[in-house]
């Protein structure tokens, strides 16, 4: 089959995100699966991942910036993401903020750390 597209997740980045949450992110989605294509837009996390959920095939988007990573679906709300994780959270939390979004896709049960519908999540352990 020539020319088709894979559906992918997108990743929706500001140029001022942090290398290292960008890397994370998409390890969480390469660990589950989930392809994913990655844009580079100037924006805040929340309307990143919006853009980024309707551009995706799959409906599923995420959206970084310096500060935070949104993830969200298309059907929801732009001011009602599924998750909000502080890049200060680090990159365990990161990565499982990338198997949350693939996790979206696939409708298996979401990873575990407390922060669904919108709620950031708490800090890395120590």
């Amino acid at each position: 089959m020539t020319g088709a597209v894979r559906p992918q997740v997108v990743v929706a980045a500001d140029p001022g995100s942090a290398p290292t949450a960008l890397r994370e992110v998409r390890a969480g989605l390469e660990e589950e699966g989930v392809p994913h294509r990655l844009l580079t837009r100037p924006g805040g996390a929340a309307a990143l991942a919006a853009l980024a959920a309707g551009a995706s095939e799959l409906a599923v988007g995420l959206g970084l910036d310096a500060d935070e990573v949104v993830v969200t679906h298309a059907r929801l709300p732009p001011g009602a993401p599924l998750l909000r994780v502080p890049v200060a959270a680090g990159p365990l939390a990161l990565r499982t903020a990338g198997q949350d979004a693939a996790r979206l896709v696939t409708t298996r049960p979401l990873a575990g750390l407390p922060g669904s519908r919108g709620a950031p999540y708490g800090p890395s352990p120590v």
